[in-house]
């Protein structure tokens, strides 16, 4: 495979000496013969000094493609940085949409506006790798929860499905995309090396106030808290959120930590595009679901616990007219 030249004048200090087009010379004028011995294959391009007394670094180009890795090397000269540089292809962008757009054929024949019952880990695993356009969960807390009406959130003891879960989340989600997760910040620790293990970059903090406690302690709980993580390098939302947003009661009818859609509908409008895929692999009774078919976007759910599944399934199915 052929290779590109990638130049970059850099100033070296005054006492370097000065390249010519295949061999070196110091300032006696001795010539240094560094190309066969430390760099066989290539050939030098000369190449302007930026001054008299600060020359540019060569840049090589590789004559044989048999090293396809971006490779760097000094030769004796200390003004030859010798540097073999993988060939642009114009084709490049255009294989990488397409490849995104097959990887989404599987979803959208099969599963498309849905939701699945299971283990999620297990689940996504089915799927493509860069798949889903957005991920917005609200995983168990790691809290040992248990509601007023005695109402508990599976898994909320037992963290072994910590790691393995976003590490499915961060293969299926697009390059340059992001993903919200809610936490307990309890367990801020054990969220945050899940998190980046997977290979999420910490991109910001949001808090929802509560007018009320969930419960007492040592003090008052009357917040909730979330990351917003991502993968790659997205690019900035063309309308930027607050890191606060209102929260208000959802009653916590259909799930014992049921989120109310205001604080997820804002979410979901700033980090997707409409007809988007959003993932939430613990969707609970599914408002995260119902928030992404409320803003035209395409969603797919998981949930484990059969009861929560169901109600889900009723929520997201068209009403009779």
């Amino acid at each position: 495979m052929p290779f590109l030249v990638k130049v970059r004048p850099i100033r070296l200090p005054h006492a370097a000496p000065v390249c010519s087009a295949l061999r070196c010379s110091d300032e006696a004028g001795n010539d240094i013969k560094h190309v066969s011995r430390s760099a066989p294959g290539l050939r030098l391009h000369p190449l302007t000094p930026v001054s008299e007394t600060s020359p540019v670094i060569r840049v090589a180009t590789r004559v044989s493609p048999d090293r396809p890795r971006i490779r760097t090397k000094f030769s004796s000269c200390r003004s030859c940085f010798l540097v073999w540089v993988k060939e642009a292809n114009p084709n490049t962008k255009e294989r990488t949409k397409m490849n995104k757009e097959q990887s989404k054929q599987l979803i959208s024949k099969q599963q498309a506006n849905t939701v699945l019952q299971g283990d999620c880990v297990n689940l996504m695993r089915q799927f493509r790798s860069g798949s889903v356009d957005f991920v917005l969960t609200d995983p168990p807390y790691l809290a040992h929860y248990r509601s007023r009406d005695g109402r508990t959130v599976a898994n909320d003891n037992d963290a072994a499905w910590l790691k393995p879960a976003f590490a499915e989340m961060f293969r299926v989600l697009c390059r340059d995309s992001f993903c919200v997760s809610f936490y307990g910040w309890h367990q801020a620790d054990k969220f945050i090396a899940a998190w980046r293990e997977a290979g999420f970059r910490l991109a910001g903090h949001l808090t929802f106030p509560k007018q009320y406690a969930s419960t007492e302690r040592f003090l008052q709980y009357r917040h909730e808290n979330a990351y917003l993580l991502a993968k790659g390098n997205p690019q900035p939302p063309t309308q930027r959120i607050p890191d606060v947003l209102e929260w208000k009661y959802s009653g916590n009818k259909l799930h014992p930590t049921q989120k109310p859609l205001c604080v997820l509908t804002p979410l979901i409008q700033c980090f997707s595009q409409p007809g988007d895929f959003v993932l939430d692999p613990f969707c609970g009774s599914g408002s995260t679901l119902l928030a992404a078919k409320l803003q035209g976007r395409s969603f797919i759910g998981i949930e484990l616990d059969p009861a929560y599944y169901n109600i889900a399934l009723d929520r997201l199915r068209p009403k009779a007219a």
